[in-house]
């Protein structure tokens, strides 16, 4: 088909209009573009959508808020006159509805399974109500694979913290059995000591304490090693009275 307006050539260029279009689609094209113009242009693209769409949920949610409105008022207007007939109403009459709420396709939910099923997924009631056939639908292998690899993940790290916890129990064991042996050679070693002492003495020089022997108090019998005249005077006395 011919066209007189395409073939007439623009001022300032030496071809035609199809020719400049063909240009401008070409130069589109293949013509290199900066990236900040592209990004500025996505950018643009990006938010006009997006305020399309905060526009679309807006009108929705008032349209929704709109329904409920309409729905109390039709609901209000007819508990009323089901009381007038009954006779048991006490309150003012409400406005008459002046819009007929929209009928809804879908039957009004039973509280079921299914309807509590609708505020969350993955819910214990599908696993329930699945057929056995099914059940491969509703849980895939990879979740089951996941699942066992990440509690097998979870057990080996408490593993290894009980482990650790085990290794501080058993060091801090060991310290204290190596603390009860130092007491136990300590008191073992005084002992002898004690024992040496108390027999290797004569009896006018024996002191009456294992305290003494370790520079005790002193007082009513009680003598140190290489005492006075007074001391062994004491000791014999004391003797004196127990053969008696």
């Amino acid at each position: 088909m011919y066209d007189a307006k395409a073939e007439k050539p623009l001022e300032g260029y030496s071809g035609t209009r199809a020719e400049k279009a063909e240009e401008i689609k070409r130069d589109y094209l293949f013509k290199k573009v900066p990236g900040d113009q592209v990004r500025a242009r996505n950018e643009a693209i990006a938010n006009r959508d997006r305020l399309r769409s905060e526009q679309i949920l807006i009108k929705q949610r008032k349209a929704r808020q709109h329904q409920l409105r309409v729905q109390y008022k039709q609901r209000q207007y007819e508990n009323y006159r089901k009381e007038s007939k009954l006779g048991v109403t006490r309150r003012p009459p409400p406005p008459t509805p002046t819009e007929k709420p929209r009928e809804s396709t879908q039957p009004i939910k039973k509280k079921d399974w299914r309807y509590y099923r609708l505020g969350d997924e993955n819910l214990w009631t599908d696993y329930y109500h699945v057929p056995l056939n099914r059940l491969s639908h509703v849980i895939p292998e990879v979740a089951v694979v996941k699942d066992k690899e990440a509690v097998d993940r979870v057990m080996k790290i408490l593993a290894e913290e009980d482990e650790l916890a085990e290794q501080r129990e058993r060091v801090k064991f060991a310290r204290a059995q190596i603390l009860r042996d130092q007491f136990t050679q300590q008191m073992e070693r005084n002992r002898m000591r004690d024992d040496y002492v108390f027999k290797s003495a004569p009896p006018s020089s024996r002191p009456a304490s294992a305290a003494a022997i370790r520079g005790g108090t002193k007082g009513i019998g009680v003598v140190q090693l290489g005492g006075t005249a007074t001391n062994s005077a004491n000791c014999n006395k004391n003797e004196r009275d127990r053969m008696r």
